[in-house]
């Protein structure tokens, strides 16, 4: 307002964002067994899932792997591989990960939109390069004279141990 009496308004719109993305992981599923790459020393997994930001948009998703809290394969914002590839909500990386560890893991993710909002998720996998271990492998049928059997069906016990991803199937 002026001395006269005379006024001049001014609108501004202000936007408020304070609501984190929202973030999914749909590879891998919680609980998935990997197995190492046949001829390969390397376990390859394939990450991906959604993130959405209603208010100034997702911006980047980034990820570390660790084995027991320790980083075994660490993306950091300043990594261009870390960066997920978006098409609409979907991320994705744009390669599979190469992982030479074998145990439990997990994988960490972090969206962030353009505000510094973000958000976090992990899911547990299993990288295993190893057969289980066979032992106690015995035919508890009785043998019969020099040591054939007398019936086509035989009675045997297996112990089998895998101490990574565990036991699936004991085939005879």
């Amino acid at each position: 307002t002026d001395d006269a009496g005379n006024s001049a308004d001014y609108l501004f719109i202000v936007r408020l964002d304070t609501t984190a993305p929202s973030l999914t992981i749909t590879s891998p599923v919680s609980g998935s067994n990997f197995k190492y790459a046949e001829g390969s020393d390397k376990a390859k997994i394939t990450i991906g899932g959604t993130a959405f930001d209603s208010g100034s948009g997702s911006y980047k998703v980034y990820y570390d792997i660790t084995k027991d809290g320790s980083s075994v394969l660490k993306a950091t914002p300043s990594d261009k591989d870390a960066e997920a590839s978006f098409v609409n909500e979907n991320w994705s990386n744009s390669a599979d990960i190469e992982l030479s560890v074998q145990e439990n893991l997990v994988l960490n993710i972090k969206a962030e939109d353009y505000l510094g909002n973000e958000t976090s998720r992990s899911v547990a996998f299993v990288c295993d390069s190893l057969p289980p271990e066979l032992s106690d492998v015995k035919i508890t049928t009785d043998k019969g004279q020099y040591d054939y059997y007398a019936t086509t069906v035989l009675d045997l016990t297996a112990t089998a141990i895998d101490a990574v991803s565990g036991v699936g199937t004991v085939t005879y």
